[in-house]
């Protein structure tokens, strides 16, 4: 078995204890049964299976224990990592929502709306519907185009039911108002064939 010279002390120490521990029981055994023959043989066996016991422990024990460890840290990691790549995906959503939203919504409402409304549909992305602080004001729009408009984002992120999107509606635009059960049951209403915000199940911007 090599020693590398970092383990030399540690190896120095563990020999010492062994030496000191089998000593004492030498004695103890002496004064118990006479006889110095056996004395030292329990004192070889003891400090024979004190070191042995170290060199098992550093060769098996050891790297079992460092590769469980390590098994622990890497899960750790890849987690975080995944997680990582999760956040940076759901921002790259929040973006692309926020500039469709730009783009419907030009026109319609001002550019400090527009702002603010990023910060709902941030909101919206991450499953929380409330902390509105102010309702977005819009014209020249039909309820029906803010409804498709609900629709849109509910679809997209796909992180809340319909009557929770309806009364995200509610809460932030200001021409919508009325039990979210029943405008819930519309976002995809189309009794018109041209609106200014269509339904759009797959948006890329």
């Amino acid at each position: 078995m090599k020693i590398n010279k970092d383990e030399i002390l540690p190896t120095a120490a563990i020999v010492l204890c062994g030496t000191i521990i089998g000593i004492i029981t030498r004695l103890y055994f002496l004064e118990v049964i006479k006889d110095k023959a056996s004395a030292n043989w329990i004192m070889f066996v003891i400090i024979t299976g004190f070191v042995l016991f170290y060199f098992l422990f550093m060769e098996l024990f050891i790297p079992i224990f460092d590769k469980v460890i390590n098994y622990f840290i890497n899960k750790k990691k890849n987690i975080q990592h995944i997680n990582a790549i999760s956040v940076s995906k759901l921002q790259e959503q929040i973006d692309i929502f926020c500039r469709y939203s730009d783009d419907v919504l030009n026109g319609y409402t001002s550019n400090d709306n527009l702002i603010l409304l990023h910060k709902y549909i941030e909101q919206y992305a991450h499953g929380n519907m409330g902390n509105i602080s102010q309702k977005i004001e819009t014209s020249g729009l039909d309820k029906c185009d803010l409804y498709h408009y609900g629709w849109n984002i509910w679809n997209y992120f796909d992180v809340v039911q319909q009557p929770d999107t309806a009364d995200w509606l509610i809460n932030v635009f200001s021409q919508i108002s009325g039990s979210k059960r029943i405008i819930y049951k519309k976002l995809k209403h189309d009794e018109r064939s041209l609106y200014k915000i269509s339904i759009e199940p797959n948006i890329k911007y």
